[in-house]
């Protein structure tokens, strides 16, 4: 995109770009107007050197030079006027690294170098004023004065008072303007919309926490114009700033924040008079400052002064936080008890913000149900906040408690929402979920608001004893509120008990924890292989037979066609066209091969059982064709006992060894004609670890009391992620079973490691090695999965999973020797494109 071009009166710059502490090679340009006197210098004047006054005019954020256009008419016409547009804004476009008031300072100084300008006056409005301040203490030199019209400073001062706090607002703020720019179709409309991405970077990048201290330490005069009725930069911060600089002058004007357009006149003469006396030396300096204005300056802060919002600061606070509540209902309700305690805004009006805010959140959620159904899961931002498990447990909530479920989901943290979206997909009335909903928020919002505010005031008065320590006496308040909320709450329900005791599970055995976490000691012995070999993608070579050697993205039908004896009946679907053809293709291949309802539908690639499911009808196949828009594998259902069996060629060895041989347990529930499904899942020391999921599968029966002794499959797959259990089964190894692996490896072209997911209907089948049916076969990344035995230590799995990487890199490096070939980056970096 090009730069604006120059209006007239306009002029331009080419200035180095500023980094976060150093000018780089590259340029921007700074467009800015001019106003030089037109008479003549007197004679003594050129004999005493002067030359007319300089004053430099910094707009706010946003702002341009533009907002000076009527009031730099009313300044005398013997001073020489130069307004810039500070590089991001008006006409300085462009994108920049640092849009920092410390950047625009930096900017500023190469600005009146190519202007020879040695020093010169500075007036400032609202957010030019940081600039201002930063320039006086990076270039004390070139300052002749400082003049703030509506000028922020001190941090305190500035919309909550914490710099913690406000860069997170300005952080949500950066991030809505610039997914606006990225993702609306504009067409270059919001580049010029004055809420744009400079002036949301600008404040993000702003720090105003040393202003204090740079205030203490100016020296030249100074002059404060500032509106009684200012309600974006209270008055009360000029009081400040008129108390920390003893030298400086204060007028207080009858207006708002927009002083310039209001009071152009009146602020003119102003900054003449005051000018005119730094000119002859009649102003006050620092130096010159009385004494008793120079003892006030040196005491502390008084937390007193901080006004509370009113008036439309007031609206604008609650403005705020309501739509903060859309980012996080309860850490923003949190926010507000503190700034309660602070007194910057009442408990009433607090409340109101928050329940307003989350109201329309909310109500917005549930007509997203309403109107849209479960299509809308599928589309950003529903799809990071909700699941379809979520909704389909909410919705069996629903059904069995009815409409109280809107009550009592307010109380339950991590339900909240798609319970309010499943409500609206069952298509209760809008008025109902409106009541419900607005009872329990009645009762929620004032009494967290209230109690945050309760536990900020414990932290004003430690603020009192502890001042230098305010920041992490606020964030221990945010920790202990959100402890409350997240963790106290949920321990009142037996659900909630249950939830906690499952975390608490999966973070105590390592066979739950991340890949990265598993991965990370294992990662050195891989480099090491691989700087031995010559390069890491060479270890795809130990199976050249797969894509990518089964690293990630390996076609699962390309390598069952090998072997489609010994596998399920299938059907490759590419993809590529409507659905509905895909449907007629699946069920012309169900007729023609006898196969019948259920069936397994599978990505054609991927891995950890990602998008395996187990379709029992017309409806739910349609339903899974529309959730995973990708080649998939039509399956016929295959029952039995499900293994995972290992194997691995070595150079030198004449047949495939087996290596590891695992059960996969389906996980299951027994009944006892008492309990509901849901309480026997929650119960079950195992399935506690997986209870979002189960709890999800099982969302339509959860509230259902199995009879007595009857078992309950809860999921139906061997995926440990799912549920499964795995078990070590090396005792079921026999030479008969050796031999038939060995003979379905050699089957497959090119394969050399990896692991086989089969199914056999009894365990002395599988040790007779018949009736073996192979479900899937998996690469290099098909780990000996009896690692995940619950009796195996996190140190005896990163063992075996070392072994198996060195045992790849071995065979990867003999095939190579015989002339194949490593998948390259680019390849790879497509099948992992694909798998995901």
């Amino acid at each position: 995109m090009q730069p604006p071009a120059l209006a007239y009166g306009e002029q331009a710059v080419k200035l180095k770009v500023v980094y976060a502490d150093h000018q780089g090679p590259e340029q921007t340009r700074l467009v800015f107007r001019e106003h030089t006197p037109e008479m003549q210098p007197t004679v003594e004047d050129l004999l005493n050197e002067v030359a007319p006054p300089a004053i430099v005019l910094l707009h706010g954020s946003p702002g341009s030079l533009q907002d000076f256009d009527s009031f730099a008419e009313k300044l005398p016409d013997d001073f020489r006027v130069l307004i810039p547009d500070l590089p991001g804004f008006g006409g300085s476009w462009a994108h920049l690294p640092d849009y920092s008031p410390r950047a625009h300072a930096e900017y500023l100084a190469q600005f009146l170098e190519k202007r020879a300008l040695p020093h010169a006056h500075l007036l400032a409005f609202s957010m030019g004023s940081a600039v201002a301040l930063e320039f006086a203490h990076r270039f004390p030199e070139k300052v002749d004065s400082l003049t703030f019209v509506g000028g922020v400073g001190v941090q305190e001062l500035e919309l909550f008072g914490s710099y913690a706090l406000n860069h997170a607002v300005h952080g949500v703020q950066l991030f809505a303007i610039a997914s606006a720019e990225w993702l609306l179709p504009h067409f270059g409309l919001l580049d010029y919309w004055p809420l744009n991405y400079a002036y949301a970077r600008n404040f993000f990048d702003s720090d105003q926490r040393p202003y204090r201290q740079w205030l203490l330490e100016y020296q030249k005069p100074m002059l404060l114009l500032h509106g009684v009725k200012d309600f974006l930069v209270p008055v009360e911060a000029a009081y400040e700033h008129h108390r920390l600089v003893p030298q400086s002058e204060l007028r207080e004007l009858s207006g708002s924040h927009f002083l310039l357009w209001t009071q152009g006149e009146a602020i003119a003469q102003e900054v003449e008079q005051f000018v005119r006396r730094v000119e002859e030396g009649k102003a006050t300096v620092r130096t010159t400052a009385s004494r008793a204005r120079i003892q006030v300056s040196q005491q502390p802060f008084d937390s007193s002064i901080v006004p509370s919002f009113s008036g439309p600061a007031l609206w604008l606070a609650m403005l705020l936080l309501a739509l903060a509540t859309l980012v996080s209902e309860d850490l923003t309700c949190i926010a507000t008890g503190l700034l309660v305690a602070q007194g910057r805004i009442s408990l009433v009006a607090g409340s109101s913000a928050c329940f307003f805010g989350i109201l329309l959140g909310d109500m917005l959620l549930f007509l997203a149900g309403r109107s849209f159904g479960r299509k809308a899961i599928q589309v950003i931002p529903l799809r990071w906040m909700l699941t379809p498990a979520a909704v389909d447990r909410a919705s069996a909530w629903f059904r069995k408690q009815g409409a109280w479920v809107i009550f009592i989901s307010r109380f339950l943290p991590g339900l909240r929402l798609p319970t309010y979206f499943a409500v609206g997909i069952l298509k209760t009335k809008t008025l109902w979920f409106f009541f419900y909903f607005s009872l329990a928020g009645i009762f929620w919002t004032p009494t967290l608001v209230w109690l945050s505010s309760r536990l900020g005031l414990g932290a004003e008065a430690l603020l009192a004893h502890f001042q230098n320590y305010g920041i992490w006496i606020l964030l221990g308040v945010l920790v202990v509120a959100y402890f409350l909320v997240k963790i106290l709450f949920p321990l009142c329900t037996f659900r909630g008990r249950r939830n906690l005791a499952g975390k608490w599970r999966r973070l105590r055995h390592w066979e739950y924890c991340s890949r990265f976490r598993l991965y990370l000691p294992v990662l050195p012995t891989i480099l090491h292989c691989a700087w031995r070999t010559g390069g890491l993608r060479l270890v795809t070579a130990a199976n050249p037979g797969m894509e990518g050697g089964g690293v990630v993205g390996e076609s699962k039908n390309h390598t069952l066609q090998a072997i489609s004896a010994f596998a399920p009946k299938s059907l490759f679907c590419p993809r590529g066209q409507e659905d509905a053809k895909t449907l007629e293709e699946i069920r012309c291949w169900m007729e023609a091969e006898d196969v019948d309802f259920p069936i397994v539908a599978k990505p054609n690639a991927g891995e950890r059982g990602f998008g395996v499911c187990k379709v029992k009808n017309q409806a739910q196949l349609s339903q899974w064709l529309q959730d995973f828009p990708m080649p998939a594998l039509i399956q016929e259902w295959v029952s039995g006992v499900e293994f995972g069996i290992s194997v691995c060629k070595l150079p030198g060895q004449s047949s495939h060894q087996i290596v590891s041989i695992t059960r996969k347990k389906i996980p299951t529930v027994t009944g006892d004609g008492k309990q509901t499904l849901e309480q026997l899942i929650l119960k079950h020391p195992r399935h506690i670890a997986h209870a979002d999921f189960f709890l999800g599968v099982q969302s339509a029966r959860l509230f259902d009391v199995p009879s007595a002794e009857e078992t309950i499959v809860l999921s139906e797959f061997g995926t440990h992620s799912k549920g499964a259990e795995f078990v070590d089964a090396e005792s079921l190894l026999t030479p008969s079973l050796q031999k038939a692996i060995a003979e379905l490896s050699a089957a497959i072209p090119g394969f050399f490691i990896g692991r086989f997911d089969l199914k056999v209907p009894s365990t002395e089948d599988l040790k007779l090695g018949k009736n073996i049916r192979i479900i899937e076969v998996n690469g290099l990344t098909g780990e000996p999965a009896h690692i995940y035995d619950s009796r195996y230590s996190i140190k005896e799995a990163r063992r075996v999973l070392r072994a198996h990487w060195q045992n790849a890199f071995a065979i990867a490096q003999d095939n190579l020797r015989h002339g194949a070939k490593p998948t390259s980056w680019s390849q790879l970096w497509k099948l992992w494109r694909n798998s995901r």
